[in-house]
């Protein structure tokens, strides 16, 4: 749906889980205006993220709780737009917050309940200036 009536940006959402995984191919269609894509627990995979990746206007995307693994990573690290990135309830590593500190854009990424080293986090997170990595919950 629109963001706005004055504006042609796009925000989707597909919350899982469902009996079938969402067809991300309908979205080239309107990969300018996509600028948010929310798809949590909808059994997105690595594969899934190089249609992704090709959607250049992307400043928010909630991947959490997928089957998502470094090997798939690669595939966003162009989305040069890109501000918020949630890979909660992943299987991603220390190898994929290492690829994604370079997105220049990117100011928060969400990494709880992952396979990263959380005692390595309060280091990794200084090392890059205006990055805010979310690995806990703070009451």
């Amino acid at each position: 749906f629109a963001i706005n009536e004055s504006n042609n940006l796009l925000e989707v959402k597909f919350i899982g889980p469902s009996a079938t995984k969402p067809d991300l191919s309908v979205l080239e269609s309107v990969k300018d205006q996509l600028v948010w894509l929310q798809l949590s627990n909808c059994g997105i995979t690595d594969e899934d993220l190089k249609i992704i990746g090709n959607l250049p206007n992307l400043f928010k995307l909630n991947l959490n709780q997928n089957k998502i693994t470094d090997k798939g990573i690669p595939a966003i690290t162009g989305l040069n737009k890109l501000e918020i990135l949630n890979l909660y309830g992943t299987a991603i590593t220390d190898s994929s917050i290492n690829s994604l500190q370079n997105l220049t854009s990117l100011k928060k990424l969400y990494v709880w309940e992952t396979a990263v080293d959380t005692t390595r986090m309060e280091t990794m997170s200084k090392s890059k200036k205006g990055l805010e990595i979310v690995y806990k919950l703070v009451p």
